[in-house]
């Protein structure tokens, strides 16, 4: 296994998994923020110096059963690795695909590897499957270094029970397209033959196509990006995203509309993050739907402004 994965490029699976998607046109076809050449080599010279990474916790989560460890114990452990307390989500999702390989070197990638699956495997537990889910949802958004071993994971089928056939790994890998407008979007990318064309139509369809249920991915995204420090064409993007999507949320399917309402606090709690001011996202007059039907919600948006 190890052989076979140390001569594949990271995410060179992509063009494998078709997504169809049909973005909705509107006057916001822009170029989000750009990522400045010292961010770029920060974490690229940090992945040339693997001999000063303290490894002892990673391969101790190698050694051990899978069994004894947490989802979020791993998760920690992928983290880690990966330096995500040396770099910034921005900066994460700055590189082309093809930049990755630079990252990391050979022995860190095959532990990567090893540690998405042991993560993977803990999906497949009744006891841990909501808790594995929901870290391989935040490491795969946060971080397109780790999607592409979980990718290729699914794909290669190298874990029981989380394939191309299993509910979860389908999930996972058709919503690849929602990976690459939002990673786009989140890293400033340009329009190019890398990244499909971003637009405030394109990731609002993510949201409410429901040819995309379950939509954890997408809104784990939204929250990501909702986080994030933006400003000019890309802060007027993702604030017309905002406001569709809260008119989505008022006139959209009841059936369809609860799966998203449950996750209004955290995105509420990402904008009061990223120190934009949340009056320019929401209005007392978007809170009152919610006055009657979820109480709690209303005065939790209430207080918040």
């Amino acid at each position: 296994m190890d052989e076979k994965y140390s001569g594949e490029t990271f995410g060179s699976d992509s063009s494998s998994t078709n997504v169809a998607h049909s973005p909705r046109e509107t006057e916001l076809d822009v170029v989000p923020h750009e990522a400045t050449s010292s961010l770029q080599q920060v974490r690229r010279e940090l992945g040339k110096r693997s001999g000063r990474l303290d490894n002892v916790g990673t391969n101790l989560g190698l050694l051990l059963p899978s069994r004894l460890l947490s989802p979020g114990q791993y998760a920690n452990q992928i983290r880690r690795l990966c330096r995500h307390d040396k770099t910034t989500v921005v900066e994460r999702h700055s590189y082309l695909e093809d930049e990755y390989q630079d990252l990391l070197t050979q022995e860190e990638k095959r532990t990567l590897t090893k540690l998405c699956e042991r993560l993977l495997e803990l999906t497949t537990k009744d006891s841990t499957r909501d808790a594995a889910e929901a870290e391989v949802i935040a490491l795969m958004t946060n971080d397109p270094l780790v999607r592409f071993p979980m990718r290729s994971t699914i794909m290669y089928s190298r874990v029981e029970g989380v394939t191309p056939g299993n509910e979860f790994g389908n999930a996972i890998l058709f919503t690849e397209m929602h990976h690459q407008i939002w990673s786009g979007f989140i890293g400033g990318h340009k329009c190019n033959s890398h990244f499909p064309k971003i637009s405030a139509g394109s990731l609002i369809e993510t949201l409410t196509n429901r040819n995309y249920f379950p939509h954890k991915v997408p809104i784990a995204y939204l929250s990501l990006a909702l986080s994030t420090e933006m400003e000019g064409e890309a802060l007027d993007v993702l604030r017309h995203l905002w406001y569709e999507y809260l008119d989505y949320l008022h006139r959209g399917p009841s059936v369809d509309v609860s799966r998203h309402i449950q996750y209004l606090d955290t995105h509420v709690k990402s904008i009061l993050s990223s120190g934009n001011s949340l009056d320019d996202f929401i209005s007392v007059l978007d809170v009152l739907p919610y006055g009657r039907t979820r109480p709690s919600l209303f005065w939790f948006l209430i207080l918040a402004l």
